[in-house]
């Protein structure tokens, strides 16, 4: 039983990764529409998607879990593949600053000077505060 649960919430986690990618799709497209289409887009809402799954593939190697571990490697792979496209349209220097900032925070989580159980607490923290970011 806890092995299908553990499934179901892998296939749920993957949809809500794999949800902004639709809004992505710029074959045809001309620059000005990719542009429209990515300021619909909150560059905050990528940069925290991108390190809540970071976080959360750290916490899943540091606990040796797979059920963890497959959809926040999924998540990462989007996540890049996201912001790359972003950034192939519209960039500011304040932004990939930012990202690479972002990036090396994450980067510590994977380290075994953080615990397992505060990577986990901060997984779950960003996991709320990813969506939250949208809202501004």
């Amino acid at each position: 039983m806890c092995n299908l649960i553990a499934k179901v919430g892998i296939v749920t986690c993957l949809g809500l990764i794999m949800s902004p990618v639709p809004n992505f799709f710029f074959c045809g497209l001309s620059q000005k529409e990719k542009e429209a289409r990515i300021e619909s887009f909150s560059f905050s809402y990528l940069l925290l998607s991108l390190l809540n799954n970071l976080i959360w593939l750290a916490y899943g190697q540091k606990q040796h879990d797979q059920n963890i571990g497959f959809p926040a490697l999924v998540g990462t792979v989007v996540g890049v593949l996201l912001i790359i496209l972003y950034f192939s349209v519209k960039s500011t220097r304040n932004q990939i600053i930012a990202c690479f900032v972002l990036v090396s925070i994450a980067e510590f989580f994977f380290s075994n000077m953080i615990p397992a159980f505060f990577t986990g607490s901060m997984a779950s923290f960003l996991s709320i505060s990813t969506y939250f970011s949208t809202l501004g």
